[in-house]
């Protein structure tokens, strides 16, 4: 909690950092709010449809994967904190998931082959399967990492474990409710922007521990950068 503690210092006082964040906060809701503007100008939403796959929000989405997993490579060699890199790879098959729909397509496999009329079921092991890999990576990443960073892999954790309860909840409520549900719409919706407020959410916590460093205590100090994780094994 001390590493989410500091990014919110780091967004009270430095302007740059809060810029950044408040622009691509605006970018989500600029997105949502094309959904049906977009409808009532061109009675089409064309590429501005939330659920449509390649449209602009799913694009923005798949950006800020890209971009976090440039960060993460960023921030574990200017840290020299090499357990950091786990987090490229997480991203790199959260992206891949999101842009090949790989849980979605293993839920219906499950639905078809193992779990006939039980897609809630289908949904949640989907979810499990894809979230057990990411787990152990970030796991493994937290074993090798000095204790210092070990704040931010438990940082990190917390913010994608706050997108996959959003993912799973509101899927759940989906299956459960039915399309034809007035609940349909609101839970699809607020899944939406809670996967796309994740992604923002960990772009700005790596962009402000790059520019601060991940020592909690003190968020502009460097001291960190010559101790690199288990210091008898720098390439861990």
């Amino acid at each position: 909690m001390n590493h989410l503690r500091q990014v919110a210092r780091i967004l009270r006082t430095d302007g740059a950092v809060a810029a950044v964040a408040v622009l691509l906060t605006v970018t989500v809701a600029g997105l949502f709010a094309m959904h049906p503007l977009s409808a009532w100008h061109w009675g089409d939403r064309g590429i501005w449809d939330i659920w449509l796959e390649a449209g602009m929000l799913s694009l923005f989405g798949w950006a800020m994967w890209f971009w976090g997993m440039l960060l993460a490579i960023a921030l574990s060699v200017r840290e020299r904190a090499w357990s950091l890199l786990v987090w490229a790879v997480i991203l790199a098959l959260l992206l891949y998931d999101d842009a090949e729909e790989f849980h979605e397509l293993l839920a219906r496999r499950l639905a078809t082959e193992l779990f006939p009329g039980m897609p809630t079921l289908s949904e949640l092991l989907a979810f499990a399967a894809v979230g057990s890999v990411c787990l152990a990576i970030a796991l493994a990443g937290t074993a090798v990492a000095r204790p210092a960073t070990r704040g931010v892999h438990t940082a990190l954790v917390l913010i994608l474990a706050t997108g996959v309860f959003f993912g799973v909840g509101a899927d759940a409520i989906q299956n459960l409710v039915g399309r034809e549900s007035s609940w349909w719409l609101p839970v699809t919706l607020v899944e939406q922007m809670g996967e796309a407020m994740t992604s923002v959410a960990i772009v700005v916590a790596f962009i402000a521990w790059i520019g601060h460093g991940i020592d909690p205590a003190h968020p502009g100090s460097r001291a960190l950068v010559q101790a690199p994780d288990r210091q008898s094994a720098p390439h861990a």
